[in-house]
């Protein structure tokens, strides 16, 4: 079966569950949202594509590994976390053509013909429902060694941004738990000591209430401090700190275990007489459309001929 190569242009159509929060009410189990946006994300920041070569309308090539990045819009039910997720969202693609590649690395394809599933992002885990519709007159191959490793990427990435957003969010929550009782204690002590209500404004009247203040800070804190955390510690998912060309050991982990997966793929296809050197694989990859390298000017190959 022919597999559709990834294009900028592809748009994404997905369903991403997070969970909800309208305070003062609890916060909900993971709801549904709409999602869309194209593979090219906000201007490239964080999708991974190749800056030289154009196939199929001159759309950028998307590469295996590459995230839409931030700003997905979000359409669904109101909550306030939505202010952290939308800014913070993913939707990456796992799946490539190790017989197919190019300067950037391999190329980016569909797994199901023209449909690839793309791991999202949502709470407290992501989600494999972001549907992209690869529509395209450039086709390739894919081996079994490739399927195999896109899954095993695919469900290791899923396990860590699962865990560091447990992590996070433990840890947020712990900070948020002590904030919000500090805070009460601070109105409670300036009431007693006569402070006039006008000049502690209406946040610091919350503090009379420490049980609303506390379970307001909990709530949203731990999205919030756990997004920070996970900001700064990096992840397979999402921009992060790495994004910025910072130094993530999340990112340094999700490299190291993105490697393995595709060595172990492409191992597995030698094994069975499916490998592809990597030289014939841009060779491959240059005669299977007509690939222009603006760099050198329309018409020149960017590997020779």
């Amino acid at each position: 079966m022919k597999h559709g190569v990834l294009k900028g242009f592809h748009p994404m159509i997905g369903i991403d569950m997070h969970q909800m929060l309208v305070p003062p009410a609890p916060l909900t189990p993971p709801a549904p949202y709409n999602t869309v946006q194209i593979l090219f994300g906000l201007g490239g920041l964080v999708a991974t594509y190749s800056k030289t070569i154009f196939t199929d309308s001159f759309g950028p090539t998307i590469m295996k590994g590459s995230d839409i990045g931030p700003l997905i819009p979000h359409i669904g039910g109101p909550s306030v976390l939505l202010a952290v997720e939308i800014p913070l969202s993913a939707s990456k693609c796992h799946f490539g053509s190790s017989k197919y590649k190019c300067k950037e690395g391999t190329v980016g394809v569909s797994m199901l013909f023209a449909i690839n599933l793309n791991l999202n992002c949502g709470t407290p885990v992501p989600t494999p429902t972001g549907t992209v519709l690869a529509v395209a007159t450039h086709r390739v191959d894919m081996t079994m060694g490739d399927v195999l490793a896109g899954i095993g990427n695919m469900c290791a990435d899923f396990l860590m941004q699962s865990a560091l957003q447990w992590v996070g969010g433990k840890a947020g929550g712990a900070a948020a738990s002590v904030t919000g009782r500090l805070y009460a204690e601070i109105g409670a002590a300036m009431l007693e000591r006569g402070a006039p209500l006008f000049i502690m404004g209406p946040l610091f009247r919350l503090g009379m209430s420490q049980g609303f203040t506390g379970r307001l800070l909990g709530r949203f804190g731990d999205t919030v401090a756990g997004t920070v955390i996970g900001f700064f510690a990096g992840g397979p998912m999402g921009a992060d700190a790495g994004t910025f060309g910072a130094a993530t050991p999340g990112g340094a982990a999700s490299s190291a275990y993105g490697g393995w997966f595709d060595s172990r793929g492409e191992a597995y296809d030698r094994r069975h007489g499916n490998a592809t050197a990597e030289e014939q694989a841009i060779r491959d990859f240059n005669e299977a459309d007509t690939p222009v390298d603006y760099e050198s000017g329309p018409g020149d190959l960017l590997f020779g001929p």
